[in-house]
């Protein structure tokens, strides 16, 4: 009994170890494979987001530098007032309240054009100028507000030069649909480019900021000694139409530099030949940044 007893009770010892050691293996090999599915996944989508918000605070810091050099006072002071959430908040009810202005004012006229055109002055005029004095606080909450698409983006004419888009280019616009809302979900920044432009302003630094499809025209006062010398100037582009998110800011640049600011016709030329069609970015859309019901700050 006793030698039947030692022979299976080692047999179970041996039988223990084997198992024992193929379960941990086993783990290891879990342990690994798992490793390989979510760990690394996750660490490199981390990264990723790591990344895009060490990209949005250089841009912000970017602009903070060129906006306020080495004015530590007018920089602070602007900053608490942007980071301030009764500020924010007042701010917002101030722009919920004029967009309801504008509303009133455009509903007592009849005529479709004129309503545009009324609309259109009442942005440049009210809404602009609040995104301006804002930004910092704008672009750093950009997932509170929704993109409203109001009209089609063209170079104006440029009269003394006799400059313009081409008739067939501005018939077509009249055949689009503008597209509906798009709710923003995040305030991530892609890419901030000084404009060619600068270069020949003795007054202003020209800047083009893009978030995807969204292209920001900035320009910075060199010699203003107000608080804030930056402004976001009318009009936001949206490249609804475009397959990419990779909107090339020197082509834009280039395209104003030459039409808008010399009035040269190949700019509103390249405007309908390159960007629109060539590249295929489509028809640029005019927006206007439209704070959403339930936003939080």
């Amino acid at each position: 009994m006793s030698r039947k007893y030692k022979i299976l009770t080692t047999l179970l010892s041996l039988f223990s170890v084997v198992f024992l050691s193929s379960c941990k293996d086993s783990g290891i090999e879990i342990r690994n494979s798992l490793s390989k599915i979510v760990d690394n996944k996750f660490d490199y989508i981390e990264k990723e987001d790591n990344l895009e918000v060490k990209r949005t605070e250089k841009i912000l810091n970017d602009l903070l530098d060129k906006v306020f050099a080495d004015n530590i006072v007018q920089k602070t002071e602007f900053l608490n007032n942007q980071n301030n959430k009764n500020y924010q908040n007042e701010q917002l009810k101030k722009l919920k309240f004029m967009f309801e202005q504008c509303q009133n004012e455009i509903s007592l006229i009849s005529d479709p054009n004129e309503q545009k055109k009324k609309e259109i002055e009442f942005y440049e005029k009210n809404i602009f100028p609040f995104y301006s004095e804002n930004w910092y606080f704008i672009l750093k909450n950009l997932n509170i507000f929704y993109v409203h698409f109001y009209d089609w983006l063209t170079i104006p004419e440029n009269q003394d030069l006799n400059s313009s888009h081409s008739e067939e280019f501005l018939d077509s616009l009249k055949n689009l649909k503008l597209p509906d809302d798009i709710w923003l979900t995040s305030s991530l920044l892609d890419k901030l480019e000084e404009g060619e432009e600068s270069a020949e302003s003795y007054n202003n630094y020209i800047f083009y900021l893009s978030k995807g499809k969204i292209i920001f025209r900035i320009k910075i006062d060199k010699n203003s000694t107000k608080n804030n010398k930056l402004e976001i100037e009318p009009w936001i582009w949206y490249f609804s139409f475009s397959k990419t998110n990779n909107i090339s800011i020197k082509l834009i640049s280039n395209i104003l530099h030459s039409a808008y600011v010399h009035g040269d016709q190949i700019g509103y030329d390249r405007f309908e030949s390159d960007l629109v069609k060539k590249l295929r970015y489509g028809v640029p859309s005019k927006i206007i940044l439209k704070i959403k019901d339930n936003y939080e700050i």
